[in-house]
């Protein structure tokens, strides 16, 4: 995501003199800035606290409380000390100069204005303050990442422990154990798919996400990943539906595309109810292809954010079921990397369906 959007950065201009106001107002309104201004101290402080700026441009020279003492207070409110300022003064002394950024500003313009420079350094403090938001974000993703696996690896780490000591103290029978096995064998691989998934995601997360193209039969791909998913679905007394149009051969990364078939439809199977159905439905029109996959779950409420079913949360159904956020997050970037998307419609006690659209790329 790009943090750095002109329209959406906010600047306030602080000072005594409306002269200087309407220069600073004229200069940076065809930046696309959104400004607010303030002709004194006092009125500065009140504007901060609703309009939140971006960056603020201060006058230190103004009657009742001059630029330092704005600044201070500024610096003093948590909610506020990370909010650059810029001095903009006649006063052009070091000392003066070093005052200022003793009180916490991060740079300073002479009167009379230069308007490049003015844009020159505004420009310079608003992406900055773009990194530093887009780097806060990343970091509250990257914890929040570690949190959700390790509360997710916690479980069934713990599982493989107990079963595996009840074993070595022979309290399961041994005709017990191949049961067991089974059990920390699939464990095991819950586990190795959410780690995998971690992985792809902060492969993808920094920009590492390389599509193999190959002309080949998206059909053919989906029966080939429904065939791993048959036995399962017959242990659960699941019937997979398919309903597949002809759809001719076209470019897309055939590994990347089967990820995404695995998870909509692992997710379908997870959420589905036993002695119920999935449909799985394969057609084009026009140059798009498009695949759904519908099941007979729990649904979700009518009012579900697809965005935010697919951040790096926990998705909670009635039937207990649940399920990080990872794939769904994995299946809309791949699909964003293919110039596709994704769109789902749910219903509660009806079910989900999850539309997936590609464009139909017969040469590249």
């Amino acid at each position: 995501m790009n943090f750095y959007q002109p329209e959406n950065m906010k600047v306030l201009l602080v000072d005594d003199n409306a002269t200087n106001l309407d220069v600073l107002r004229n200069t940076l309104s065809p930046e696309g800035y959104q400004l607010a201004v303030a002709r004194d101290g006092k009125k500065a402080l009140d504007i901060v606290t609703g309009f939140q700026p971006d960056l603020i441009l201060l006058d230190i020279m103004m009657p009742g409380m001059d630029g330092y003492q704005v600044c201070e207070q500024l610096k003093a409110d948590e909610k506020n000390v990370d909010i650059p300022i810029i001095f903009i003064t006649a006063k052009i002394e070091p000392a003066d100069i070093l005052k200022g950024f003793a009180v916490g500003c991060v740079d300073y313009m002479t009167k009379p204005f230069n308007r490049a420079e003015v844009c020159a350094r505004v420009n310079t403090q608003l992406r900055l303050r773009a990194s530093q938001q887009q780097l806060k974000e990343l970091n509250q993703q990257k914890n929040h990442l570690l949190g959700v696996v390790a509360h997710d690896l916690r479980n069934p780490l713990s599982g493989i422990i107990s079963y595996t000591e009840l074993m070595k103290e022979g309290a399961i029978p041994r005709e017990q154990h191949q049961e067991c096995l089974e059990i920390l064998h699939n464990t095991g691989w819950q586990m190795l798919t959410l780690v995998n998934d971690l992985l792809d995601f902060a492969a993808i997360e920094r920009g590492e996400l390389s599509l193999q193209y190959q002309k080949t039969s998206l059909q053919a791909l989906i029966q080939q990943r429904l065939n791993i998913y048959q036995l399962k679905a017959q242990g659960r007394h699941i019937h997979i539906h398919t309903d597949y149009q002809s759809v001719p051969e076209f470019y897309f990364d055939p590994n990347r595309l089967a990820q995404v078939v695995d998870n909509l439809l692992g997710n379908a199977l997870k959420f589905s109810p036993t002695h119920s159905e999935i449909t799985v439905r394969l057609w084009h029109r026009e140059n798009k292809v498009h695949l759904s996959i519908a099941d007979q779950g729990d649904g979700l409420p009518e009012d579900f954010d697809l965005e935010q079913l697919s951040q790096k949360g926990v998705r909670q159904v009635a039937s207990g079921e649940k399920s990080t956020g990872f794939g769904l997050a994995i299946v809309k970037k791949i699909l964003a990397a293919h110039l596709g998307q994704l769109q789902a419609h749910s219903q509660i006690g009806k079910g989900s369906v999850f539309n997936i659209e590609l464009p139909l790329l017969e040469q590249i």
